[in-house]
């Protein structure tokens, strides 16, 4: 399977995610959902790992910041996953909530790329963000 199926495969489940996260808010705790979803965010990948280590016999190859990023990343998931319930249970609205913060991150994720990855950067790139950032704007502020 080439990249671009992924791609669009990866924007549906997150979309998916995006819509079910604001559908449970101020229906659970914001702790208990983000235990359901990580819960099963960390099962299925557990089998999927079993199934390519032990079912294909394929090599799993780990490194010592392999694990401390993945960490890193669970922790920051997790406290999203929590902040986000809360805010969906507070009134906010999908249709606001999650553009602006998925925009937001994707700004800020650039400028992080760019400045203390080294990522490559091009004034078009840079216009892109700062539409990004324009339009997260019109959605955040109209």
């Amino acid at each position: 399977m080439g990249l671009a199926p992924l791609v669009v495969l990866g924007i549906v489940l997150y979309a998916l995610f995006a819509v079910f996260t604001s559908r449970a808010g101020g229906r659970i705790d914001a702790a208990a959902s983000s235990l359901i979803f990580n819960g099963l965010g960390a099962v299925v990948p557990l089998c999927v790992l079993l199934i390519a280590r032990f079912a294909r016999h394929d090599h799993v190859t780990a490194t010592r910041d392999g694990y401390a990023y993945s960490v890193l990343a669970g922790l920051a998931i997790a406290g999203f996953s929590i902040l986000l319930i809360k805010i969906y249970a507070r009134g906010g609205s999908l249709s606001d909530v999650f553009p602006t913060i998925y925009g937001g991150a994707i700004a800020l994720a650039a400028v992080i790329g760019w400045v203390t990855v080294r990522d490559s950067f091009s004034l078009a790139r840079a216009l892109g963000v700062g539409l990004i950032v324009a339009g997260i704007g019109l959605i955040a502020f109209l």
